[in-house]
């Protein structure tokens, strides 16, 4: 857990005391948790707040893509209905 929170006790020059006792060892992982954590919230609420505030000029965009693309598969419809139309006639008249 200090390798992936990046304390590390400062192990190589030797200031700093790691925590021996179980109740140490458990107030530095809580610590730790807690800082992952808020450093995780704080970067996906600022990812959330960007992505808010590009998206909203996107969505017109992409709301007449759909529309665009429901209007094409309504047309591709029809020329189905049409051709098995067609094709009940001719099959009709064979």
């Amino acid at each position: 857990m200090s390798t992936a929170s990046t304390v590390g006790y400062d192990a190589i020059f030797g200031k700093t005391i790691p925590p021996h006792s179980i109740v140490g060892k458990f107030v530095t992982l809580v610590m730790m948790l807690l800082g992952i954590g808020i450093v995780g919230m704080l970067t996906s609420s600022i990812t959330s707040y960007l992505m808010r505030k590009t998206n909203g000029a996107n969505t017109l965009h992409t709301h007449d893509d759909i529309e665009l693309v429901l209007r094409k598969l309504d047309d591709l419809e029809k020329q189905n209905k049409d051709l098995a139309d067609q094709n009940k006639q001719i099959q009709a008249e064979i």
